[in-house]
């Protein structure tokens, strides 16, 4: 999943949730992605902590755990704040939709 987004940063593409639209979960990822974002009224945007398959759950690590490594690495590559990956850890289990409200200080 990483790869791909990284992909849709690295060949300059826009990414848009129309109205109405949802992304949630490695979909974020990918819209995250893009050069330039939008989000229509309305749209959805989910956000959650990773689940290791061993059964961690990434917002119970530790902030140095070696985990954290492939999706800081993926975030440094798009140019998106550290900050918004262990925002989206805060929120645990099960997915947590951002406020509109939010949007611009994601």
């Amino acid at each position: 999943m990483v790869a791909g987004a990284k992909l849709i940063h690295e060949y300059e593409f826009q990414t848009c949730i129309p109205l109405g639209g949802h992304v949630s979960s490695g979909g974020t990822d990918f819209f995250t992605a893009g050069v330039k974002r939008y989000a229509a009224p309305g749209a959805k945007i989910g956000v959650h902590s990773w689940a290791h398959a061993d059964g961690n759950d990434g917002s119970e690590l530790p902030r140095d755990h070696p985990a954290h490594g492939l999706y800081l690495n993926f975030y440094d590559h798009i140019c998106i704040p550290r900050e918004f990956y262990w925002e989206t850890l805060s929120h645990g289990l099960p997915m947590y939709y951002i406020k509109e409200k939010e949007f611009s200080n994601k």
